[in-house]
Parts: structure tokens; sequence; C-alpha cells
């Protein structure tokens, strides 16, 4: 997924906003962080074309690949991917 199109099929359309790096990944959101629909991609500085999304559900449930391959169902447990990789 691209991150110019990040927020296009989320309620609102939200843009991409940059939010922090966790080691030498960049990390943006499109969407508020709590109680609504909401994306996060997050990519390698020196390799931008290594992107992984994770989906934020109303509930705070959600889901996503990391780098490592496997399936986080917490955005805690994604980011915490992208850190030890």
């Amino acid at each position: 997924m691209s991150l110019r199109r990040l927020g296009d099929d989320l309620p609102g359309r939200p843009d991409a906003e940059f939010k922090r790096r966790i080691g030498p990944w960049i990390l943006w959101r499109a969407g508020p962080a709590r109680r609504a629909e909401a994306r996060y991609w997050a990519c390698r500085a020196d390799e931008l074309e290594r992107s992984y999304t994770f989906d934020l559900h109303v509930d705070g449930t959600g889901s996503g690949v990391g780098p490592s391959g496997a399936i986080a169902r917490s955005l805690r447990a994604w980011k915490e991917d992208l850190r030890d990789q």
C-alpha cells in the first residue's frame, strides 16, 4: 500500500501524518489514534519499498503483518516487531 493513499478507503479519507521513528523504521498514521478506523504504515528509512501496514479498528482491535512475517493482533505487538527487526 502506498503512503499517499493510506487513508483513501477510511472514513473521511484522512491524510497520512508522520508520527515517529522506531529504530530504522519511519511510522505514519492515517486517521485518529483511538476510537476510529485508522491505518499505520511503516517503512525502513534506507529501504522505502519495504513497507508494512497495521489496520486499527473502532473497538481497539486490529491486525497487520510485520517484518518478521508474523500477523500482529495488537498495535503494540506490531511496533515491537518493527523494533526487533
